[in-house]
């Protein structure tokens, strides 16, 4: 297959969640989905005619559209039940299915997929209809569609949110499947190997909070998610991050069961330099990307959510979008698989602005 370069405009959901647009179907159909470095499956809400349960659609809790099998000539239902879980508690149900699926101008045909007719209340903060897993996955059972489609690379520049604004819905930046987009960066990509091909995992040299080594962060593994919002780090490396800001206060979160979430609240005038260090080079996260304005009025208005979270469920770290933003990312699956960070250009959140003007469409 020829390699070609796709640059897909992405939506950026409150920092939260970052959209593209797939079709799929025989005529198409197009829908945003959550595009999710962290997990291998691909699904989509569906009418409830696929469903043996005919009232199943009264607990699809999602405000985007839903794909109709019944007007595609393509549409293939499979003989299982699909089920699929996510590490904040959040889970999708419904039955496996194949169709014909594009992204860009990449194309595959009878694509495995998971047909949902059940979701978690609040799964998504916007209007997606569904998740694009990117991850490797286990492809004995289902292949992912990048891989599917003969992706060998794929790259991520990924805007800040305007929260000035009011609009929640706002240009994401950029994906680009098969190659990279060499006007965002500057520099040499800094490429790491994948020590664990079931994810995008790599090792992570360490961390430093102001100059001060987190000596527990030495040899960790971490791997990129851009499915996730914030950093997850084990409980301990949690605590040892911000062991020397003073003020910090930290609640267990009942609400994120699966990850025994420990939240971390700071003051919101803290000062502070968190840096991550890969391949033997230092990536610096922004103060404001650390230190996050989304106060917790019961304990103080005057705290503001801390962008590393612990948890007691494994001991990697989770690398999601507040990392992420501050990089240009590069997913490549050629021989050994491999994750590269560059340093983006001096104008980059306004040039990525600029190339995501228009807010996905579908």
């Amino acid at each position: 297959m020829k390699t070609r370069r796709d640059h897909i405009e992405l939506e950026n959901v409150e920092d939260v969640e970052y959209y593209g647009v797939i079709e799929i179907g025989t005529p198409s159909q197009k829908f945003k989905v959550l595009l999710d470095t962290g997990s291998c499956t691909f699904w989509l809400t569906g009418s409830s005619s696929s469903s043996s349960d005919q009232n199943s659609s009264l607990s699809l809790n999602t405000i985007g559209p839903s794909f109709d099998p019944s007007i595609s000539s393509s549409f293939k239902i499979g003989p299982k039940l699909f089920s699929e879980a996510y590490g904040d508690n959040s889970m999708a149900t419904g039955v496996e299915a194949t169709e014909s699926v594009s992204f860009g101008s990449y194309y595959a045909q009878n694509q495995k997929f998971g047909l949902v007719n059940v979701t978690t209340s609040g799964i998504f903060m916007g209007d997606a209809s569904g998740i694009m897993g990117m991850s490797f996955g286990d492809q004995k059972n289902s292949t992912p569609f990048w891989i599917s489609a003969g992706i060998k690379t794929f790259s991520f520049g990924l805007t800040r949110f305007n929260h000035s604004s009011s609009k929640i819905n706002q240009p994401g930046g950029i994906l680009t499947l098969g190659g990279l987009n060499t006007s965002l960066f500057t520099g040499e990509v800094n490429y790491v190997k994948v020590t664990k091909k079931d994810y995008w995992q790599v090792s992570l040299d360490h961390v430093t909070v102001n100059g001060i080594k987190i000596e527990d962060s030495i040899n960790n593994q971490a791997f990129l998610d851009t499915g996730e919002s914030i950093l997850l780090a084990p409980s301990d490396v949690a605590k040892a991050v911000y062991s020397s800001i003073p003020g910090v206060e930290s609640i267990n979160d009942g609400g994120e069961e699966l990850l025994h979430l420990e939240t971390f609240y700071l003051p919101c005038s803290t000062k502070v330099k968190f840096e991550m260090n890969f391949g033997g080079q230092t990536y610096e996260i922004q103060r404001d990307d650390f230190v996050l304005q989304s106060s917790k009025g019961d304990i103080d208005d005057n705290l503001c959510l801390g962008a590393v979270s612990g948890t007691s469920l494994f001991d990697s770290w989770v690398v999601g979008d507040i990392f992420l933003r501050n990089v240009y990312t590069v997913f490549d699956s050629s021989a050994p698989a491999r994750v590269g960070f560059a340093r983006p250009v001096k104008n980059y959140q306004s040039l990525l602005e600029s190339l995501g003007l228009k807010v996905c469409k579908v």
